[in-house]
């Protein structure tokens, strides 16, 4: 053998051995992590009816082709602090469309839900608020944001489509105050000249 050979298998040694000593801490430590954690509870939880989605007609047809662009929107909605993660918060947000508008796409581009609530509204725009902030179990939320009509009419005979934002933060028992703050764009959209 030479002096490489014996130089290699020493490193492959020390390697084996560092790697089993690592691997036995891992080990060591999983367990003292399951010992001391409870075992975990498995909740059961209901939607309310209100989260589950009626059907729209809006259209009934799948439409595809060319669009542009008429109209554009921004909106922040603030979710003022809700009581528990029994509140489903929705609101229906009318907004005027452009004429000749076929199309109204909503997209969320920012939401922030917390535990806790919100002590001081800084710039709702910006989405920049104070906090009180609670320490509690995630158990789900939903932000659900969608057009539920087209073709109101205003009082001044414009046309409005409406949309609707449905969001809920759920602790694991569903008792800690939570609030928030949707952001989102509304597409104007008609047909290509």
């Amino acid at each position: 053998m030479t002096i490489l050979s014996i130089i290699i298998a020493l490193v492959a040694l020390s390697a084996a051995v560092f790697l089993w000593v690592k691997v036995e801490r891992l080990k060591a430590d999983l367990t003292q992590i399951k010992s001391a954690s409870p075992p975990s509870q498995r909740v059961e939880l209901a939607l309310p009816d209100s989260v589950k989605a009626p059907p729209t007609d809006i259209s009934p047809e799948p439409v595809s082709g060319n669009r542009i662009i008429l109209g554009y929107r921004n909106d922040t909605i603030v979710i003022e602090n809700q009581p528990d993660g029994a509140n489903l918060f929705t609101k229906e947000i009318a907004v005027e469309i452009p004429k000749g508008t076929t199309d109204v796409i909503p997209v969320l581009s920012g939401y922030d839900l917390f535990f806790g609530v919100i002590t001081k509204v800084v710039d709702p725009v910006s989405g920049i608020f104070s906090y009180g902030l609670e320490d509690t179990n995630f158990s789900f939320g939903l932000v659900n944001l969608r057009v539920v009509k087209i073709g109101g009419v205003t009082e001044f005979g414009t046309v409005t489509a409406t949309l609707q934002l449905q969001v809920l933060l759920r602790d694991r028992d569903g008792e800690d105050e939570w609030a928030g703050w949707v952001h989102f764009h509304t597409l104007f959209l008609g047909p290509h000249p």
